[in-house]
Formats: C-alpha cells, structure tokens, sequence
C-alpha cells in the first residue's frame, strides 16, 4: 500500500503545475505520513552556491522582513524540510516551509495571520515578567541602511528621534530617540539624580541599546525604599563607546535644564563611568559621579585571574584571598569618608605590598591594581562606589545601577522570545512602546528625590556625632594595632555604623 501512494505522490508531482502541488497535500508520502492540509506554494528562486538550505531560508526571511521564530527542522517524503513560524503575533496559525530541489529553494506557506493580535498586552505580561537566559544570538551586518533611513524619515507615533544627533552609515549608527510624554513625570517630580548603562541583545543587527534618565525613590509600606529608574533618551548605537556616552549624557543634562531641573548626582557603571567623568573634565556639568559597586566587585573578581603587565605572571597568586578582598570592599563601602576609610586601606595595602610578616599577603600586584583602579587617592584613599554616610544622598546607595538592570530585564521581558531577533525599527517601537505601558500603569508616580531627614533633638545629633567621629577613630586605631582581630572590631563597626543608621530614622 505504501508503495503504491508513492507512486501516486511522483505521479502527481509530474504532472507540473500548481494542481500538481495541490494534489500533494491531500496524499499520503512515501513514509505513509499525511501532509498538513492547506499548504500553498508562494515561489521558488536559485539557491547561491556558497549557501545551505538553512542560510538560503534565513536570507529568504529577511528580504520580505518577516519576523519568525527559530527555524525547526522538519521533514516531508522523506525529503529535509524547515518550519519557520510566524513571530510576530501571539496565536498565530502562519508558518512557512522551506525545501530544496536541486539549486532551487522552494517556499510554502500555512495559516492565517492575526492582525487584530498584533500587539501583545504588556500590562498583564508586567505582572510576572522572567527574562529567560538566550542562546546565541546571530548578529548580522548591517546591511539594511536604506529600510533604517525609510523608517526614520517617518517614524510611528510615540517614537521622537533626536534629529541632531543622528548618525547613520556602514561604519557607526547612532540612533537617539525618546518617549516624548515621559516629560509630564519629569516636570512633576524634579528627580536630579541620574543613571545611564547600556545593554546587548535587543535586536537582529546587534546595535547596543543605551538608555539615561532619572532615578527616585519609591517609598512603600512593605518594601520600604528603593530606587527606580525613568528612561527618558535612549540610543541605538554599534558600540559603547565615550563618543556614545557622551552623547546621550550631553542630551538628558541639557533637556532637563531646559525644564529648570539641575541634575546633582550620576550613578554608572565602570565603562559608563570613565565616559561621563571625561565629559566632565570637558564641560562642568556639576555631576558627583559614582561607580556601581556590584560592577566594582566583578571587575575585581575577572582581573584577580589576569596577569600582570610588569610581571606578566596572575595579579593574584592565593585565590583563597579574593572572597576576603571582595568582603573588604564591601564592608569599606559603609564607612564615611575620610581618615576612617583611608586608614583601613592603608593598612590593607600596606598587608599586601609586605611579606615581612607572617601575617602578610605577599600580593604586590593585585595592591596595585587596587590601588589604581579601584581607589582614588589625591591624598587620604577614597573611592567613588562609597555609600558612607556623606558620600550619597540619604536613600540611595552604589547599588543605584541595579535599578537600571531590572528595566533592561523587563524590556528584554516584554519583547518575549523575539527579543534579539527582531528589526532595528521594531525595536524602537517596542522600546517606546513599553516605556508607554509602564506610563499608563503609572509605575512612575510618586517618586521622591530624597530621603528628607526627621527632626531629632540636640542630644541624639551630639550622640550621632560621637558615634561618626570619636568612636570610629578609636576603632581604627584599635583595628590597625591588632591586625588579625577582625571579628571583634569589625563588629564593633557595623554596630556604630547601625546606629548611627537607626538614628537618621529618628
């Protein structure tokens, strides 16, 4: 029986023409599988000679800028086949078949798509978003100028580009563009303090997707404080690269002045960090800049294993002592600046650079690095990731940037499984589009610049004083002279720093 339905599958297949195809579906294969009913043929062309049946879909995909998910393999009388299904809703029925006969690639297609689904409804997905992990992603080159050009000569509503800036050819893209009603919550709230980081995996191109923009503070009930971030100008550039940064940053400071809104503090991370500080040095912005101290610490974890350009050997050689140089960053990021701070990484650079002792480090080379690139000393040792009292405006830490990160995993959230492989014009759209979801829910409301400090009576100020100045010198001191007697001291630390703390709640 099989043999026979095989010979009536070649037979109808000889006789040509699109009744030839059409009689395939209804038959039965070679295998004695029943194809799917409703396949129509939409064309052929010539495969190029350097190309696979996968590559050849792909290529075919992209010309008629369809959006589509992985392609599947699949197979049909026993011939290789590729499924590609329809991307671009959220229950749709299209899918696309792709085969090859001899140097041609053959395409059909199934299904119907829904157009009234276009959109997903991201309000219901921002209830429980989770950015699973990706696989690689394909970057492509950008070889799709002229559609860019299209698309920004005439962009949807709720996308405003930032003509000026605008940079658009084979060697740098730099697309700026914003929200333009995120301007009504900047107005209302006056927030001055600041965050830019830039973030991969947004798109088929492989442009960096760069975001600047306020940060507040959300004061509720049962979470208590924490900071979040309003993306108000985002950039789509090939490289994170100063000119970027400074670009973007440029940008924000100017639109915010112009709404009489001064900005005072900025946290970045270490790449965006070096970019802004340059500009500074350029143009007095007024800006106190601060490194993010999550980045601070892996960026100590990933050089410890590098090695050192004068002795070309690993910057540090007891791995057992990173997990202790980790918790001393840490643990120094709460310290208020100053003699307190200064002392206590004198004394552990000093451990480091020395084997005298049998209670010294002996690591020469990672106290340089530290000493170069994670401290800042024009006299008494200081650092930019501090969250001392002092050193950051009340309510907020270094850890600021990691606001920043859970926008980017939302937004990378709410594009789902297409994230990574959509167009550039798609992602702008879908960027703004999100920024609009979050504006009609209102998850920019209410934010506060600052912690405002509660009225205390004189004798809890005389006693806050003591705890900051008088203690914490005797606990230094004490500190230095017993050298391993960390516990105990460091305790005493975290006590005097916890009260003070309690204090300002007061």
């Amino acid at each position: 029986m099989a043999a026979e339905e095989g010979q009536l599958v070649r037979e109808a297949a000889d006789e040509g023409g699109r009744a030839g195809e059409d009689a395939v579906v209804a038959m039965r294969s070679a295998r004695g599988r029943k194809r799917k009913q409703g396949w129509q043929s939409v064309g052929s062309e010539e495969m190029l000679a350097s190309e696979n049946l996968r590559q050849a879909a792909q290529r075919w995909l992209k010309q008629h800028h369809i959006l589509h998910e992985t392609l599947q393999r699949s197979s049909d009388a026993g011939v290789r086949t590729l499924l590609a299904k329809c991307g671009e809703c959220q229950s749709c029925t299209r899918q696309w078949c792709f085969r090859q006969s001899g140097s041609e690639l053959r395409v059909e297609r199934v299904g119907e798509c829904t157009e009234g689904d276009k959109r997903v409804d991201r309000i219901r997905q921002l209830q429980n978003v989770r950015n699973s992990p990706m696989g690689g992603v394909a970057h492509y080159s950008l070889a799709c100028i002229g559609e860019l050009r299209e698309f920004l000569d005439k962009p949807p509503p709720g996308v405003q580009l930032v003509e000026d800036m605008l940079e658009l050819g084979p060697g740098c893209v730099r697309i700026p563009f914003s929200y333009p009603d995120v301007d009504e919550v900047l107005r209302a709230s006056g927030l001055t303090k600041v965050l830019m980081d830039f973030t991969f995996q947004t798109n088929r191109e492989g442009l960096l997707l760069g975001a600047v923009g306020p940060v507040g503070l959300h004061v509720d009930a049962k979470c208590g404080v924490t900071m979040r971030f309003i993306p108000t100008f985002f950039m789509l550039c090939t490289a994170e690269d100063s000119a970027a940064q400074q670009a973007l940053m440029r940008r924000y400071v100017e639109h915010v002045r112009s709404m009489g809104i001064v900005p005072t503090d900025c946290f970045l991370d270490c790449s965006c960090y070096q970019g802004v500080a340059a500009l500074c040095e350029e143009q007095d912005l007024g800006l106190k800049l601060h490194r993010c101290l999550q980045h601070v610490k892996t960026n100590v974890k990933t050089e410890a294993s590098r090695k050192d350009s004068t002795t070309g050997a690993p910057r540090l050689g007891r791995k057992e002592l990173l997990p202790n140089i980790i918790d001393w960053i840490e643990f120094s990021a709460s310290l208020p600046p100053g003699a307190e701070f200064s002392a206590f990484w004198t004394s552990i650079l000093d451990r480091m650079k020395s084997s005298a002792s049998e209670t010294d480090f002996a690591e020469p080379a990672m106290a340089r690095y530290l000493e170069e690139h994670i401290l800042q000393s024009p006299g008494l040792f200081d650092a930019p990731w501090m969250s001392g009292y002092g050193t950051t405006p009340l309510g907020y830490t270094t850890y600021a940037p990691n606001s920043i990160e859970v926008s980017h995993r939302v937004l990378k959230g709410l594009m789902g499984k297409t994230c990574g492989r959509q167009s550039v014009p798609q992602c702008l759209y879908e960027v703004c589009d999100s920024v609009g979801t979050r504006l009609e829910e209102g998850f920019y409301n209410g934010l506060v610049d600052a912690v405002q400090n509660a009225s205390r009576s004189k004798t809890m100020d005389a006693l806050r004083q003591w705890i900051w100045s008088d203690l914490d010198v005797v606990m230094v001191g004490t500190w230095m002279l017993c050298g391993n007697g960390y516990g105990l001291i460091w305790t005493l630390a975290w006590l005097a720093h916890g009260c003070s703390a309690a204090m300002d709640m007061v």
